[in-house]
């Protein structure tokens, strides 16, 4: 059975959670050193050396032990450090949204285009006139091969999944113009009712995680200012994180409904 856009995006996201949990599973809580009877008896237990020393990494769900050498140290376990497993958390959600908005064009685009109210921001695509000749050519040299190789409009569905490649379907207006294309119209509307959400609401969340992420990815998520004397970053939480990748899960889960009806 051929893996859907929804089947992509759902992998996507859950690999988006992953992060998000490995950050809350490394994330140190404990404030001081171990008991040293507590070190020793484990080291012991372990069968580790006794002049081996070890430092403890406590989080809600885990206790990690590092030994004294390593190059790991109580500071690579604090949010400074961990919190770039969040940074990656969200891009690659935003990523999976955009994926699949990509996905669920290309694959309607063929059935849509036969319609005689095709979506028009599907109709006015704009295909370069060298890929109109590239379509030709090889619907021509599939014929020499074989008349029922000839697959003109795969071929056409190709050129349009290179064109859109190249254009991100991110933020309120991308995201309405693949949903029109994907042939649903008056987006908000539908989303509306399917979230129970108002629409102001939903663009409003959809802009703020977008810009989150367009931070991180353009600007190493560092806080803008013009005399700025010491580097700082934008505050990021685990659990708004996680908020934030849920809701778009719930969003595209939204979105699938309404293309199902």
């Amino acid at each position: 059975m051929p893996i859907t856009p929804i089947d992509v995006f759902e992998n996507t996201i859950k690999r988006a959670l992953h992060l998000v949990r490995l950050y809350d599973l490394l994330h140190n809580k404990r404030k001081r050193e171990a008991w040293k009877s507590w070190k020793k008896d484990v080291g012991k237990f372990l069968g580790w050396r006794e002049h081996e020393k070890m430092k403890r990494i406590d989080s809600p769900n885990a206790i990690l032990l590092i030994k004294d050498g390593a190059e790991w140290n109580f500071s690579h376990f604090e949010s400074e450090y961990l919190d770039e497993i969040l940074r990656s958390a969200l891009v690659t959600a935003v990523s999976a949204v955009d994926r699949y908005l990509h996905d669920i064009v290309v694959n309607n685009s063929l059935k849509l285009l036969k319609k005689s109210d095709c979506p028009k921001k599907l109709s006015a695509m704009q295909i370069p006139l060298c890929d109109v000749e590239r379509i030709i050519q090889k619907s021509l040299a599939s014929r020499k091969v074989s008349s029922n190789n000839t697959r003109p409009r795969t071929i056409l569905k190709d050129t349009i999944r290179e064109i859109l490649h190249k254009k991100p379907f991110q933020g309120v207006d991308a995201i309405e113009a693949a949903l029109s294309m994907a042939g649903i119209e008056k987006c908000w509307t539908k989303l509306k009712l399917e979230m129970n959400m108002k629409m102001v609401d939903i663009k409003k969340r959809i802009n703020v995680i977008t810009n989150k992420r367009n931070r991180i990815v353009h600007e190493g998520d560092i806080i803008r200012g013009a005399r700025l004397r010491k580097i700082k970053l934008n505050e990021i939480k685990s659990p708004s994180t996680q908020k934030d990748i849920e809701w778009l899960k719930s969003f595209v889960l939204a979105v699938q409904k309404i293309l199902e009806s």
